[in-house]
């Protein structure tokens, strides 16, 4: 078989695809689907060059059509494996599309939500070719049909309307596949967010910058105090991927979404439930996430009075521990915060609420975290603290001085004994 030859077979293929997608049976639009694929990948493995053009890892692919800043699409604009992994991509999404029209509990809604979405990859599929072609400085192969590289910007605004009000002007409902890059990367940035508790955090009356957020996380992950499926570094390139989406109108071919959709299932969804999308060592480990977050902004400012104030996700962690436990939502460095925003005016109230985060322990709060409350908690009730020391040391027939330099004993004896204010 030439090219030439399995060419005009796809034209004639797409063409009758286009003829029968919205009137023609479900039978016979799927049999002339799958016929459109298997001339797609004959017609790939010629123009690639390649015995095997669709790969199977959906890794590879993810780390082959996903860019994460303009240069990188446009070196991998010039890159062989970009267009094998485009190839792959089309061909992984296009046939769980078709596996969809099978399900009973959509067939009745396959026309509205599917079929048009089968004629849009079919053609993003025939613009991918000619952008190869060019790419390698060669004629298009399919410039008899028309394949625009532009969004439509109607759907935009098309789209907010259906979301508001739930009344669609879409020509086609799987219109709203053009904008779904944009949600993907706003849901990657809240379930990350999330997962540490955090709804939001200012830096000095500014938001706080998504990519220093991500710097932050990817440490943990290191250092394998976070758990998370799939890969980060896969994660954070399609999050960018939707930076470049959003920033420089960048057109996906359309299985960009639907891949990015399906490779993310892990962390949406997780392995028991949606929580186990990201598993932490403890509770410890998110108060330790939040005070790294706060150091990360401090260290690197000449003004070391920079202030970072975190917003806590109110219903929770959105996480697991190790074991796919869920964390308990008491948020003991939320309620540190409040109790020393409120501490001038509430000393004794203050001092008894430090005492119960104390409580809670090193295993339960972090090194940190402890450390923190220890101090402020001295802050808050030297005078009595001194005295219960200076009691206790004398009791004891122990020299002042040492009660000057050891305070914790006495203190033990505070977090014990202090009750709490009328």
């Amino acid at each position: 078989m030439t090219i030439d030859w399995v060419k005009d077979e796809i034209v004639k293929k797409y063409s009758c695809v286009e003829q029968i997608v919205y009137a023609g049976s479900l039978n016979t639009l799927l049999n002339e689907c799958h016929q459109y694929l298997n001339l797609y990948e004959t017609l790939c493995a010629q123009v690639l060059n390649l015995n095997k053009p669709f790969l199977s890892n959906e890794i590879q692919i993810a780390e082959a059509i996903y860019y994460t800043t303009q240069s990188d699409y446009e070196r991998k604009l010039l890159n062989h494996t970009y267009y094998r992994g485009n190839c792959s991509a089309f061909s992984n999404v296009f046939r769980s599309i078709l596996t969809r029209f099978r399900d009973e509990a959509i067939q009745e809604s396959a026309l509205r939500k599917l079929r048009g979405l089968t004629l849009k990859h079919i053609i993003d599929s025939l613009r991918l070719i000619n952008h190869y072609q060019g790419s390698v400085g060669k004629n298009e192969l399919f410039n008899n049909i028309y394949l625009t590289n532009n969004p439509d910007f109607s759907i935009y605004y098309d789209t907010c309307d259906q979301i508001i009000f739930g009344e669609a002007n879409f020509d086609d409902y799987s219109d709203q596949s053009e904008v779904t890059p944009a949600l993907i990367r706003v849901m990657i940035e809240l379930r990350l967010k999330w997962s540490m508790g955090i709804s939001g955090y200012m830096v000095s009356q500014k938001p706080g910058n998504m990519s220093d957020f991500l710097e932050v996380y990817r440490s943990f992950v290191n250092q394998q105090k976070v758990i998370i499926d799939p890969r980060f570094d896969i994660i954070k390139r399609i999050y960018e991927w939707g930076n470049i989406y959003i920033h420089t109108g960048t057109r996906s071919y359309t299985w960009l979404t639907g891949f990015a959709v399906n490779i993310l299932k892990p962390l949406f969804y997780g392995e028991t439930h949606r929580l186990s999308g990201v598993r932490v060592e403890s509770l410890a480990t998110i108060y330790e996430f939040w005070d790294e977050l706060k150091n990360h902004y401090i260290n690197r400012s000449h003004d070391k009075r920079v202030d970072v104030r975190i917003f806590p996700y109110t219903p929770g962690f959105i996480c697991t521990d190790k074991t796919f436990s869920s964390i308990p939502c008491k948020n003991h460095y939320a309620i540190y915060e409040d109790v020393m925003l409120k501490s001038g005016l509430y000393k004794a109230i203050a001092a008894y609420n430090m005492k119960c985060i104390l409580g809670e322990g090193i295993s339960a709060i972090g090194n940190a975290l402890y450390e923190r409350v220890r101090n402020s908690y001295i802050s808050l009730r030297e005078h009595e603290i001194r005295e219960r020391a200076y009691y206790v040391w004398l009791k004891r027939d122990m020299p002042l001085w040492d009660a000057d330099r050891d305070w914790y004993c006495a203190i033990e004896d505070d977090i014990a004994y202090l009750p709490k204010p009328a």
